[in-house]
């Protein structure tokens, strides 16, 4: 139902895996059933499949990249609101954003929700214009590259 919601309201869709497994501690073979279970749930639940892929804990590397076949995107910005569950301190961190900077944020916690429309009024009032990861890749003139380590298939440093 959620994936349904999201997906209603227009947000772009991604695997995240199934498991939250650390991608660079398992088997190729693991990983591919990792990403293939996901897929096929979202498809399931919304009737698309997912064309990005963050990875688990922000973990990846070039063998990863190879296996999953579709662009990590990972973030430039995190307020740690898994850790802290600070509303200010997750305002506060996005005090210093930059274009084409992306917000890792985690809605499993009242907090970091709680923050977000005060986020999105500061960002706003700094004239900034809020895109999808699609928009944003279409947008950069390093395709490969997008936030802090944020890379497609085989471009990981």
């Amino acid at each position: 139902q959620l994936i349904q919601r999201e997906y209603a309201e227009w947000h772009e869709i991604w695997n995240h895996s199934y498991s939250h497994i650390l991608f660079t501690k398992i088997s190729e073979r693991m990983m591919q059933e990792e990403i293939y279970k996901t897929d096929q749930t979202i498809y399931k639940a919304v009737g698309i499949y997912p064309k990005t892929f963050r990875p688990p804990y922000g973990w990846t590397n070039s063998g990863v990249l190879a296996t999953i076949g579709m662009p990590a995107i990972l973030w430039s910005i995190d307020p740690h609101d898994w850790k802290t569950h600070d509303k200010k301190k997750n305002i506060a961190a996005v005090s210093h954003a930059k274009d084409r900077d992306i917000l890792i944020m985690h809605d499993i916690h009242e907090e970091s929700v709680a923050s977000i429309p005060d986020i999105i009024k500061s960002l706003r009032s700094q004239w900034f214009t809020f895109v999808t990861i699609s928009e944003l890749l279409s947008l950069s003139d390093e395709k490969s590259e997008i936030g802090k380590k944020c890379t497609k298939k085989w471009s990981c440093k």
